[in-house]
């Protein structure tokens, strides 16, 4: 799932080694391959708490902030690749998409060596310019992309 998302977002991983090899042992710790449901993911409490900095955090300042490549590449497997049920109207998936988060996985992935676990923010970069344009609207898509079942 690692490999599919590096390769989807157009991301070396040749020179992204160590965040690489992070993204697969947060999929791993947090169970990316055995949820069956939205609930049952082990990193969605950890998504949702910082997503919620990400949102205070923005209110305090207006500017625009980052998850972590490794929070953000495991929550783009579930919601995206693996399209678990559940969790279409959550309060993260709505902070993910309000704040443009699934745009920002290249530019996540590409910053990990100086971010690491942290979120960050950044400046200058609008979030369809963040990644390769053909993933400009990752965020919006991802709604299109869940099971309609569990809507």
């Amino acid at each position: 799932m690692t490999f599919e998302t590096f390769t989807e977002f157009e991301v070396a991983i040749s020179e992204n080694g160590e965040c690489f090899d992070k993204c697969v042992a947060k999929m791993r710790i947090t169970g990316v391959l055995l949820a069956k449901k939205w609930l049952d993911w082990g990193g969605r409490v950890d998504l949702e708490r910082k997503t919620k900095r990400i949102e205070d955090k923005y209110n305090e300042t207006g500017g625009e902030f980052c998850l972590p490549a490794t929070t953000l590449v495991a929550a783009y497997a579930v919601k995206a690749l693996r399209r678990v049920s559940g969790g279409r109207e959550d309060i993260a998936t709505a902070r993910l998409i309000r704040f443009c988060q699934f745009d920002r996985i290249n530019t996540v992935i590409v910053a990990w060596s100086t971010t690491r676990e942290s979120i960050f923010e950044i400046q200058g970069v609008p979030a369809d310019k963040a990644t390769s344009t053909t993933h400009s609207s990752t965020s919006q898509a991802l709604l299109q992309r869940l099971p309609k079942a569990v809507c």
